[in-house]
């Protein structure tokens, strides 16, 4: 297992990673000075957002299944729970934005590759409520 976003597992087949980008921020207002540059207040935490690009080969190893699930974690708007494979806890985060890029089509138009990019952002952790009904509507 390279991760594991709450009922997904991206492993090294079917469903894949083969880069990580991991970017952190801190947010400050600005105030201005006369006659200085502005003047800059920490007031808090910024966005942590990991995207994870890999690599699908559906006709050979399948994907398309974990694909699906991976658009309805995003539709849901509950976070998951991020595992690294090492066993690291990532936190909760928000399924923001799934790309996908298909090449060579077959005739139904499914690609025999399919480049994926997934987009996750921080969140507090989901109410219990929302996260156990969600959950069970993946199985």
């Amino acid at each position: 297992m390279l991760y594991s976003l709450g009922p997904l597992v991206v492993e090294v087949a079917p469903f894949n990673a083969h880069e990580v980008d991991r970017r952190h921020a801190a947010d400050f207002a600005a105030k201005e000075l006369l006659g200085r540059r502005k003047s800059r207040e920490f007031v808090g935490t910024g966005d942590e957002v990991i995207s994870l690009r890999g690599r699908l080969y559906p006709h050979k190893l399948g994907g398309l299944e974990d694909l699906a699930l991976l658009n309805e974690m995003r539709e849901s708007g509950v976070p998951q729970f991020l595992l690294r494979g090492d066993g690291l806890p990532m936190g909760w985060f928000l399924v923001e934005r799934v790309q996908e890029r298909s090449r060579h089509l077959d005739g139904r138009g499914v690609g025999q590759e399919i480049d994926v990019e997934i987009e996750l952002v921080r969140d507090d952790p989901p109410s219990p409520s929302s996260f156990i009904d969600v959950w069970f509507s993946f199985f």
